[in-house]
Parts: structure tokens; sequence; C-alpha cells
């Protein structure tokens, strides 16, 4: 890596955590009343949304620059060579069995149609408009196995003579369903759960398959 190379990275860096940093402050301040919570949330929607179509768009780019024609695409999409490896971004644009003439208008409809797939996907849970950690009752549905496992306390049995676990209310963390056609996390409908879950879940869990569409650059 170049030191131009090296110095637009620490750039790009800086920034990023500045970003982040002003998404917190928003937060302590809806928080605190300062500003409205549905506003905020509003306003994280616009960000994410168009942060993750656009970075759809900005990383077909330089994939884009390196075809000349469309022979030279095909060969690299029909090619089992490892040094033709494809960004798969350009592999469903152009479909992963490319025809001998593609229609420009179906490319350029599918491109609008992927990037547009990307409202309301994540790769960084520090883009969800949800709140990282909460305080609640854990969601998880391994909870009360685990808490029996652990040997924690019970409140007597229920009338099937199972034990009842208490209701505690206890720092959560926030957890997001894969979507598989994007490689990213569903930003909608997020799962709190407690530590103990949360260990299990990195653990035992399945890994996930998410990416950031910059990672193919």
């Amino acid at each position: 890596m170049t030191s131009s190379e090296s110095e637009q990275l620490k750039r790009e860096k800086v920034k990023e955590d500045n970003y982040y940093d002003i998404l917190s402050f928003l937060e302590t301040s809806a928080n605190s009343g300062s500003i409205s919570k549905d506003k905020l949330k509003d306003f994280k929607k616009i960000i994410r949304d168009n942060k993750y179509v656009a970075t759809y768009i900005i990383s077909l780019k330089p994939n884009l620059d390196e075809i000349k024609d469309f022979n030279t695409l095909k060969t690299k999409l029909t090619s089992i060579d490892d040094k033709w490896d494809v960004n798969p971004n350009i592999r469903s644009l152009f479909t992963w069995n490319p025809t001998e003439n593609p229609d420009a208008i179906k490319i350029l409809s599918n491109l609008v149609e992927h990037a547009i797939a990307r409202k309301g996907k994540i790769c960084d849970f520090r883009d969800s408009v949800y709140p990282q950690t909460i305080m609640g009752v854990c969601q998880g549905d391994d909870h009360a196995e685990l808490y029996l496992d652990a040997g924690l306390p019970t409140t007597g049995q229920d009338e099937d003579e199972e034990p009842i676990i208490p209701e505690m209310i206890e720092k959560l963390e926030m957890t997001l369903c894969q979507d598989e056609d994007t490689s990213k996390f569903d930003d909608h409908s997020p799962t709190y759960i407690c530590k103990r879950c949360m260990e299990d879940l990195q653990e035992n869990g399945e890994g996930s398959e998410v990416s950031c569409d910059m990672d193919y650059n």
C-alpha cells in the first residue's frame, strides 16, 4: 500500500468515526428529550437507506471500469480460474450465466432494483434505526433453557409442573435477521436478548453471511 493510499484510509476512518460520533450525540439528545425520538428515527432511516443504496452503486464502479466490452466480461463470468474472480454484485447484475446479447435496459433495471433493495438493510448494527441496547425482558427463544442450564433460581412450578422462569428486567442487546438476497441484516423487527443468550448465539449460532458491498472491491 502506498503512503497516499494509507493517508486516504486514515481520512476515511476519521470521517467514519465522526459520523458515528454525531449519531451517538443525537441518540443522547433524544434520550434526554432534547429532540423527538420519532424524528430521530425518521432521520436515521433516510441516512441508512441513502448510505446503503449509494454504497452499492459506488462499489460497482471499479469493477465496471475494468470491463472494456461484453466479451471480456463474459470470459470473466464463465471462467473457473480464480484469477478471474468477479464481484458477486457484478455477477448478479449481468446474471450468473450471461446471454450472448444482453439487454442493456434489463441490466440498467437490475442495477436500480438491486440498489433499491438495500433500503432497510445494513451490515453494521451501528447503522440501525433501533437502539443497540435496551432494558427489558429477554426475547431469546432459548432463554428459559439456558437459564435452567445455568442453575439459576426459579419461582416454583406451573400447572404442568414445569419450572417458572422469573421475568427479569435486564440490559438486552439487539439482534437482527439476515436477508440472504442482499447479504445484509434486515433492519426491521429487532430481537433483544440477554447476555447469556448472546454468548450462546455467538458460540453456537449459525454464522451470518453478511458483508459490506465495498468488500468486493
